[in-house]
C-alpha cells in the first residue's frame, strides 16, 4: 500500500518519484492529500516503473482521494488541480494528469571532423532521441557512441536511441575518406593503395630499380604526380585520388682513361 505516504506534507513543493516502482501497489488513498504547496510530481518509466492507469490498483472509492487538496499541483502537460472531483487515481498519469515526466540531460560532445546534433537536449526515460551526424568534406560516416551516467553504452540504431533513466553523453568519431593512390613505373601500374585523407602515402613494394642503356645510367630519384616531383620521403598528405610515376635521374656513362 502507498496510502498516506506523503499526506499532509505541507511544505513539500517538488517530489521526485523517479526511483519508485509501484507495480505491486494496491491502494493509494490519500497518498498526496493536503500537500497544498506541492507543485510538481516527477515520475519515470511508464510500463517499466510506474503504471499510469487504475488497472494495477484495487480501485476503491477511497482511491478517489489520492490528490485531495493539492491546490498548487500542475502536471507536465499543463493540467492544474481543479477540485475534489479530479483528485482520484485516474489523474495519476502524465498525459492529461497531474504527473510530470522526469527529464534527463543529453550532452552532445563537440566534434572536430563534422557536426553532431540531437533533436532534443532533454528526454524522459523510454523516449526516442534522434541524432544527426554530418561529416566534413574530408570524412564520411560517423561512428556514434552514447554512454549513460555510469559510462555504460546505450544502443544506437539508425542514428537514434531510447533514453535510459539517466543523463547521457553523445559523441561521434568520423571515418576519414579514403583515396586511391596508384604507383607506376613507366606505363606499368606496380601498386594501388587506399589511403585515408590527410595521410602521407607510402610505396610498400620494392623500390624501382636503377637501369642503364648503352649511353646512360638511370637512377630512381622520386615520384611525380603529373605536376610536381617529390623525393621518396617528401610526399604530401593525400587529399584526392593521385597517380605517382617513378622518376629517374639520367647520367651519361663515364669511362676512365684507357
Amino acid at each position: 500500500s502507498m496510502s498516506d505516504m506523503f499526506r499532509e506534507c505541507y511544505n513539500l513543493q517538488t517530489l521526485d518519484l523517479g526511483s519508485f516502482d509501484n507495480h505491486n501497489a494496491t491502494t493509494v488513498s490519500n497518498m498526496f492529500s493536503n500537500c497544498s504547496n506541492l507543485k510538481t510530481i516527477y515520475v519515470e518509466g511508464f510500463d517499466t516503473k510506474w503504471k499510469e492507469t487504475k488497472r494495477i490498483y484495487n480501485y476503491q472509492e477511497y482511491d478517489e482521494s489520492m490528490f485531495d487538496n493539492c491546490n498548487s499541483l500542475v502536471g507536465g502537460t499543463g493540467v492544474a488541480f481543479s477540485d475534489e472531483k479530479n483528485s482520484s487515481v485516474l489523474m495519476a498519469k502524465v498525459n492529461g494528469g497531474y504527473f510530470t515526466a522526469k527529464l534527463h540531460t543529453i550532452t552532445v560532445e563537440e566534434c572536430t571532423d563534422g557536426i553532431l546534433n540531437a533533436d532534443k537536449s532533454q528526454a524522459a526515460m523510454n523516449e526516442v532521441v534522434t541524432l544527426t551526424a554530418i561529416p566534413d568534406d574530408e570524412h564520411k560516416e560517423a561512428v556514434i557512441t552514447v554512454l549513460d551516467s555510469l559510462g555504460n553504452p546505450v544502443e544506437v540504431t539508425d542514428d537514434s536511441f531510447v533514453m535510459p533513466a539517466s543523463d547521457v553523453t553523445v559523441s561521434a568519431s568520423f571515418v576519414p575518406k579514403k583515396y586511391t593512390v596508384q604507383w607506376k613505373n613507366g606505363s606499368e601500374i606496380v601498386e594501388t593503395d587506399n589511403v585515408p585523407y590527410g595521410t602521407i602515402p607510402q610505396f610498400i613494394g620494392e623500390a624501382p630499380s636503377d637501369y642503364s642503356d648503352e649511353n646512360n645510367h638511370f637512377t630512381f630519384s622520386g615520384w611525380n604526380d603529373g605536376e610536381n616531383t617529390y623525393a621518396v620521403n617528401e610526399l604530401p598528405a593525400v587529399t584526392s585520388d593521385v597517380t605517382y610515376t617513378a622518376v629517374y635521374t639520367e647520367a651519361e656513362h663515364s669511362y676512365g682513361e684507357p
